[in-house]
């Protein structure tokens, strides 16, 4: 009987699909929810207004001047940072990847812009790059400390928390041990109605949390019961909601998920911070400096390169107007 001699061949494995699959990365958040201040190359310094205005008794007689207004600044130093890449786009003729390419030896082209690009798997990797530029950018904003010796990317600046504790002028919630079912409305519940200053309470103030603890607070009011509170689609789909009873949003931001950075403290990790938003400052340049980056083909080295540039730090106005929580 007639048969095929299939042993000089190996099992077949389909590798030739257009889609290429990547992983959920959650992105910079913060950024949309703080006051962003552009155009800083070096530091900025924000002029800060107080007066007190003292009432004296009424009536005919000299006129005493009273009050004082009293001018600060807020220094704001953005640290210079980059991203240089290169791939070598002979290195996939050997695979699959080599339907990606383009025909020809050279693999010269347009790749100056995102949106010139004339090859489509470079598309997806500089794609796949913004999306990790972004959660670096959203953990440096609130983890980044230059005292760190275990995460290259939080060592190269100082965070929200770095520099909220080094001021140890916030007001601190009560400690517990951990954040569990049982003890996370009373942590939130404490900072919301009881330690967030009456002076903000007209200024919109909001509660940054991480995914993590937001999640779990949301957990405790369902199975407490709490179901005439219905957070609306949007507050949902953001993971945030307005705490039930008060104008305070409760807002939960990848940048404080305990699941950032390699080694990070235990000091750093279930931090709960209460203000308002325009009290958490981050310093640019420009604004859309970490979504714009060059991609080009060096001739010279015969391969694709790319460089990105840009400038971030971050600054609290008043940080003696600002709760913080964390465990023992």
């Amino acid at each position: 009987m007639a048969t095929f001699s299939l042993g000089g061949l190996s099992a077949y494995t389909e590798e030739n699909k257009a889609d290429i699959v990547t992983k959920s990365i959650l992105g910079a958040r913060t950024m949309g929810l703080i006051d962003v201040r552009a155009g800083i190359k070096s530091a900025m310094k924000v002029p800060i207004l107080d007066v007190t205005a003292p009432f004296q008794a009424g009536g005919c007689g000299a006129f005493n001047t009273s009050g004082t207004t009293t001018l600060t600044q807020t220094t704001i130093s953005p640290v210079s940072l980059k991203l240089n890449m290169s791939f070598c786009p002979n290195e996939l003729e050997a695979y699959f990847t080599q339907k990606y390419l383009k025909a020809g030896a050279l693999y010269t082209g347009t790749y100056d812009s995102q949106e010139a690009m004339d090859n489509a798997f470079f598309t997806a990797i500089t794609d796949r790059i913004q999306a990790y530029i972004n959660k670096q950018v959203e953990a440096m904003l609130w983890l980044g400390n230059t005292a760190t010796t275990a995460d290259p990317n939080l060592k190269l600046m100082n965070g929200f928390i770095k520099t909220i504790d080094t001021a140890a002028t916030a007001i601190a919630a009560t400690q517990q041990t951990s954040i569990t079912l049982g003890l996370v409305r009373g942590i939130f519940e404490e900072i919301i109605f009881q330690k967030i200053p009456n002076a903000i309470l007209n200024d919109n103030p909001v509660v940054f949390c991480s995914q993590e603890d937001f999640r779990l607070l949301l957990n405790a009011l369902w199975a407490d019961n709490l179901y005439h509170y219905i957070p609306s689609a949007k507050e949902n789909a953001n993971l945030e909601l307005t705490y039930p009873g008060s104008n305070v949003r409760v807002i939960s931001v990848p940048g404080l998920n305990s699941d950032n950075g390699l080694g990070l403290p235990t000091a750093a990790k279930h931090r709960i911070f209460a203000g308002t938003a325009n009290n958490f400052v981050a310093g640019v340049d420009l604004e859309n400096d970490i979504k714009t980056f060059d991609l080009y083909y060096s001739k010279d080295n015969r391969e694709v390169r790319m460089a990105l540039d840009f400038k971030l730090g971050v600054a609290n106005h008043f940080t003696d107007q600002i709760v913080q929580y964390k465990n023992t």
